[in-house]
């Protein structure tokens, strides 16, 4: 009994504190009401299943949608949170024709992407293409009178917007599956793709974009996929056993590309360029796996502002049990992930049919599908970036038009 009264004081101050951060917060707000994304499975909220005519298949979304979402996740994405947290539906992808609204924003991002190749499933340049051309059309389609049942984001919206962007990962990956040295992937690799990173940023910018977000990635290193895959011995692991030569090439990645965000913000008139430390947050969850017991969560899609001013519902959690192994996958402890038989799917192993293994709890697990994160997983890495202490310069991303 003194255990839950505690636990329930505990979740009163927590919910207390952040109301009063918000209300001071809310003032600094742009009052974004448009969003345009890009990136790669992070952030696709069903583009991939959209674009490819792929079938969406459960357990994903279990959590939150109740059924498939298209989202690589059992529930919300980081994107999704950002949006309702200034009370904006859930971004459409560009690529879905059926039930999509764009009044507020389009989502481009697509699983798969990456920045450099043109073999990837449509990657950044291509993305960013498709917004020119989203641009041009709803233009055109307004100057007509065309938009009887305003789907479509007003004219002023492009410059006003909020342009989030989060890729670059698979280009790291990609590059050790194709046994590249980590000299060749820190020196030949990365610049390339911060370089592309950083001309598509100007062509947006070309387009009116003013208000920039852009995400660094995570550590490549913690991923169940990435463990599983290279079975590295103890010697290649870290403290925390995340693999060090992934981990290595993020941080290369992470500090260029910070060090282009912020040269480019002095050269771009009038753009405000959020830049953010995606790994240090998730690879937190990682190192600190135990300490994340303490849990807001919103499970409706009602709430009123980012920082919980209306909390649906609280209640206490433990931390995260084995962060490096999958929710969702096949093979078991330690990390749960086959390739060929991966969450949602079906193979043949030793001769015999098989299906992948689901954990009981998706809130206890940091992986969902030993490349993408759970739902509860992502709530963090929003609480964290809204928190503006892994922003440079310091300010969340509803700030980004300063």
């Amino acid at each position: 009994m003194v255990a839950s009264v505690a636990a329930l004081i505990l979740v009163i101050v927590f919910a207390l504190a952040v109301f009063c951060n918000c209300v001071t917060e809310e003032s600094k707000n742009c009052h974004f009401r448009t969003i345009f994304n890009f990136g790669a499975s992070n952030s696709d909220t069903g583009g991939l299943v959209a674009g490819y005519g792929l079938a969406s298949l459960p357990p994903n979304g279990e959590t939150f949608f109740k059924k498939p979402s298209g989202r690589f996740c059992d529930g919300r994405l980081v994107i999704d949170f950002l949006c309702e947290g200034i009370r904006l539906p859930f971004l459409s992808p560009y690529l879905d024709s059926v039930g999509s609204n764009f009044s507020h924003g389009a989502n481009f991002a697509i699983a798969g992407a990456t920045v450099n190749s043109a073999d990837s499933t449509l990657p950044l340049p291509v993305q960013v293409e498709q917004f020119k051309r989203f641009k041009a059309r709803v233009l055109d389609k307004i100057s007509r009178g065309e938009d009887p049942a305003n789907l479509l984001p007003p004219r002023e919206a492009f410059e006003k917007a909020l342009y989030t962007l989060d890729i670059g990962q698979n280009d790291i990956s990609d590059a050790f599956t194709a046994n590249l040295t980590l000299p060749q992937i820190n020196g030949l690799v990365i610049p390339q793709t911060v370089n592309n990173i950083v001309s598509q940023l100007k062509n947006l910018y070309s387009e009116g974009g003013r208000n920039f977000v852009v995400h660094n990635t995570g550590p490549l290193g913690c991923l169940p996929r990435t463990l599983a895959d290279i079975r590295s011995d103890i010697s290649e692991l870290d403290e925390n056993g995340c693999a060090v030569a992934y981990n290595d090439a993020s941080q290369t990645f992470n500090r260029e590309l910070k060090d282009a965000c912020t040269k480019l913000t002095a050269q771009l008139s009038g753009a405000t360029i959020v830049y953010v430390d995606i790994y240090s947050i998730k690879y937190s969850l990682i190192a600190n796996a135990s300490q994340y017991g303490l849990c807001a969560s919103l499970p409706t899609q009602n709430h009123k502002n980012y920082g919980f001013i209306r909390l649906i519902k609280l209640y206490i959690l433990a931390g995260f049990e084995h962060p490096l192994e999958a929710c969702c996958g096949y093979g078991g402890p330690p990390y749960n992930f086959n390739d060929d038989i991966r969450c949602s799917n079906t193979g043949i192993v030793n001769g015999r049919n098989v299906t992948y293994e689901l954990c009981e709890d998706p809130s206890k697990s940091v992986s969902w599908d030993g490349i993408h994160y759970t739902e509860r997983a992502n709530f963090l890495v929003w609480s964290q970036i809204v928190s503006a202490k892994y922003s440079q310069p310091p300010l969340t991303p509803y700030q980004a038009c300063h």
